[in-house]
């Protein structure tokens, strides 16, 4: 298993609160897959859908960009400071099932192909072990 948590996850992204969504990393392979964790609370999203509160969606795909700008950091360690990655396109993105606050939500990214500077990932998000969102998108390398 491996685990890195928020104080490690700060090194390699440039994201800090509240748009760091990650809070830990369960599994890494180098340059190919990723399992990382996100909790977040109802208080983080009280006025999307005030009635009945629901992640949004646009997060659920940021959370997925994040992971995947994870790994290629965590991969990529003498890479100049300088550099980081952004989301470049979205594929394609599914919203299977509306993700309510306070569920611990697993994310699931692979490492499809690369050139260059563009780096093209399948994401997944699961909630108790069901399917919620998938993505295929490309992040891309830039400097600061």
């Amino acid at each position: 298993m491996y685990n890195y948590f928020i104080k490690d996850i700060l090194k390699y992204l440039p994201h800090r609160h509240p748009f760091l969504l990650v809070d830990q990393i369960l599994e890494y392979s180098s340059n190919f897959s990723l399992v990382a964790v996100s909790n977040m609370s109802k208080n983080d999203f009280l006025g999307h859908f005030p009635k009945k509160i629901i992640y949004p969606g646009f997060l659920l795909l940021e959370l997925v960009a994040q992971s995947c700008g994870l790994l290629l950091s965590i991969s990529n360690p003498k890479i100049s400071k300088d550099i980081f990655y952004c989301l470049g396109s979205v594929i394609s993105a599914k919203f299977k099932q509306m993700v309510i606050p306070e569920a611990q939500l697993i994310i699931k990214i692979f490492l499809k192909n690369f050139n260059f500077t563009a780096y093209k990932f399948y994401g997944s998000i699961f909630v108790k072990k069901k399917l919620v969102f998938t993505t295929t998108l490309i992040l891309v390398q830039k400097k600061f």
